[in-house]
């Protein structure tokens, strides 16, 4: 059975791209923008669900469509019309073209909150009158209604809150409570809350998905029992091995206490219960795999953010505030020996939170692509970028700690990243994230290897430097500064592929047309190579027959080559230039580096004289710049507008360790190439 998915960057939606093959489904994941999708699955562009485009094509030969893009509720700042063009509207598009096409089902993925608002005082049923309370459980019902018009088999699933590994909003913060060593006064509160495990949630898809038809019916979706908070937190304690440690505080003492406080309507929400009945599916044939117990023992197992708890525990009952919205804290519930004073202001405690929450998901993703390694499961398309992203979004998470929570900065760590980005503690997560990568990007089988990697570097951007002009001296830094490239675009290792992009290979990370570009431009200067350097022209005709017919890209000889000719050899004529201006070797090959990511702004700076303080504000370029780990991390680096390349050269510190190396290497060669002499 194919089907059509989208919302599947969504915290639902990759669920169910990774679930839903398992059960032998396949998927076309309908994108806004191109993206990575796994192996198994396939992909089409429609852009904007709100004005999609080439809505034919991406749902030829679709069995059915799950339909779970959208606004979601709690998203601030969003009018009711967005909510409307967005849930009511861009659905019902969807669905139209779903029919056109001759899909046999369209699954939307709506809520309970179609039905009712934040709390419900009978036990709710499909055959209740629907009454939501705000914009977005009014969009979602008038979806429904909508499809209920439509000569199409339609589901929809009104689920109740979803919880699984990498959830956030108010159940991730009952997660963080959890885990803290609190004893907690919450067993007094009776109130029940229904919630659906993702593992269910995928249970009930394939239900509907397989059942005979037609439906054209809304289905409650929710766990089989309800539980209340006091239990909810017991199962988690046990998923960490710990017991409840929950006690009781009289109900009325609580809401006086709060009341006292201005902030009843917390105790309204603590004490309001939402408790759905799933029997009408459970009619159709669905079999919850998981209770809730079980399912909320099992996310904590799975999650990864135990061992990163350590950091500093938010105060318990501050945490209970933020679950309900509310503005006050519950400090004055715990007695001075269950918990220290409230010390961090709101915007410290969000700024920590956000942090655990992205060291805790960056060490999942290390976890996940580590089980599929060790297991020989086939890897998803680009299997770097979620890696990629996930330590971006931890070392944003600290920078945006310390800029609020200075006292966080800690000692200096290994890799030469500014204390106030990262946690020295986290050292040896991003040795797990190197060791991954290289095991993700080893070379082909049938790469040529050298056996002297790093000289073979130096030699050519030296004899290169050399057939464009430059002196001696000069052309010793040329193949200085090719070292330091090679460091910056593979770590040093040679041959290698790319774990996030499927375009750039090699030793040089270069795309088939910058090959080809240095292929010609490396003709056009063999002659005066050989003048100069005849053994290496005698290697270089060595390894041109070795490569023969291969990619050239993975014969590290002529990877080198031709990415140096493709991108770099025409300016080392400004070697001379560069070193008065920028003495430190460090800086010369940062200028380097970005002619590889932004090579026409750094060209012109190199042209106007005066390098250091030209100007980039071209916003597309500061993208290539972010997109290439230079002003990435933290708010305050993410919203500059413009930057002098001095600044930019500052901010390429992650580069350092890497051109540190490359500086040493080829300091070893020199001293290997004198004692030789």
């Amino acid at each position: 059975m194919l089907l059509a998915l989208t919302g599947a960057t969504g915290f639902i939606g990759q669920h169910l791209l990774r679930e839903l093959p398992k059960r032998g489904l396949r998927l076309r994941v309908l994108l806004r923008r191109p993206a990575p999708v796994p192996m198994q699955s396939t992909s089409a562009v429609i852009g904007d669900l709100a004005r999609p485009r080439n809505m034919s094509a991406a749902l030829e030969g679709v069995d059915a469509v799950i339909h779970s893009a959208g606004f979601t509720h709690g998203m601030s700042g969003i009018p009711e019309d967005d909510y409307r063009l967005l849930n009511t509207e861009a659905t019902l598009n969807l669905a139209r073209a779903a029919r056109r096409a001759g899909a046999r089902r369209f699954i939307f993925l709506s809520s309970i909150r179609a039905q009712c608002g934040p709390t419900a005082d009978t036990v709710l049923s499909e055959t209740d009158d629907p009454k939501p309370t705000d914009a977005y459980g009014r969009s979602k019902l008038a979806a429904e209604r909508g499809l209920a018009e439509l000569d199409l088999d339609w589901v929809s699933l009104r689920a109740a809150l979803v919880y699984g590994p990498g959830v956030k909003g108010n159940m991730a913060q009952l997660m963080r409570l959890a885990r803290s060593p609190f004893p907690l006064p919450l067993r007094s509160i009776g109130a029940r809350r229904s919630l659906l495990a993702l593992e269910n949630l995928s249970s009930a898809l394939e239900t509907v998905l397989r059942a005979g038809g037609p439906l054209r019916r809304a289905f409650i979706a929710a766990d089989g029992e309800a539980l209340t908070v006091a239990e909810m937190i017991a199962a988690m304690r046990d998923g960490l091995g710990r017991r409840p440690n929950v006690f009781p505080l009289p109900p009325a003492l609580l809401k006086l206490l709060l009341r006292s406080m201005g902030n009843e309507e917390v105790y309204q929400r603590l004490s309001g219960s939402l408790v759905a009945n799933p029997s009408a599916l459970i009619g159709l044939g669905w079999k919850p795999p998981l209770t809730t117990a079980v399912g909320l023992r099992n996310l904590m197992r799975a999650s990864a953010a135990l061992a990163l708890w350590l950091f500093v525990t938010p105060p318990v009952l501050s945490v209970i505030d933020e679950i309900t919205s509310a503005s006050s804290s519950f400090a004055s519930f715990i007695s001075p020996a269950m918990s220290e004073p409230a010390t961090l202001t709101k915007s410290q405690l969000d700024a920590l939170n956000a942090y655990n929450d992205a060291a805790s998901h960056f060490k999942s993703v290390l976890n996940e692509r580590r089980a599929q390694i060790n297991s020989n499961q086939p890897l998803p398309n680009l299997p770097g970028q979620a890696l990629y992203l996930a330590r971006n979004a931890m070392i944003s998470g600290y920078k945006d700690l310390t800029d609020v929570l200075p006292s966080k900065i800690g000692r200096p760590n290994k890799f030469g990243i500014p204390p106030a980005y990262f946690d020295a503690d986290n050292e040896f997560l991003l040795d797990e994230y190197a060791s991954l990568f290289k095991i993700m990007q080893a070379p082909p089988p049938n790469a040529q290897n050298s056996d002297t990697p790093f000289k073979d570097v130096v030699d050519l951007g030296t004899a290169i430097g050399r057939a464009k002009g430059l002196d001696a001296a000069n052309a010793e830094i040329a193949g200085r500064i090719s070292l330091g490239l090679f460091f910056a675009e593979t770590n040093g290792i040679q041959n290698i592929g790319n774990a996030r992009s499927n375009t750039y290979k090699g030793s040089l990370q270069t795309g088939p047309s910058e090959d080809q570009s240095g292929q010609k431009k490396w003709a056009a200067i063999r002659k005066s190579v050989a003048a100069l350097y005849p053994a290496l022209i005698a290697r270089d005709l060595k390894e041109e027959a070795r490569a023969g017919q291969m990619d050239h890209r993975f014969n590290h000889w002529t990877a080198l080559r031709d990415g140096l000719m493709n991108a770099h050899a025409e300016l080392f004529s400004q070697i001379p230039a560069v070193v008065k201006s920028m003495p430190d070797p460090i800086d010369q090959m940062k200028i380097f580096e970005l002619i590889q990511i932004i090579p026409s702004p750094t060209k012109s700076a190199l042209n106007s004289g005066n390098f250091a303080n030209q100007k980039i504000s071209d916003p597309t370029v500061m993208g290539y710049l972010r997109n290439n780990s230079i002003f990435t991390f933290g708010h305050a680096d993410r919203e500059k507008t413009s930057a002098t390349f001095r600044e930019v050269l500052d901010a390429m510190w992650l580069f350092n360790d890497k051109f540190k190396r490359a500086l040493s290497q080829f300091n070893e060669i020199k001293a290997r190439g004198k004692s030789t002499n």
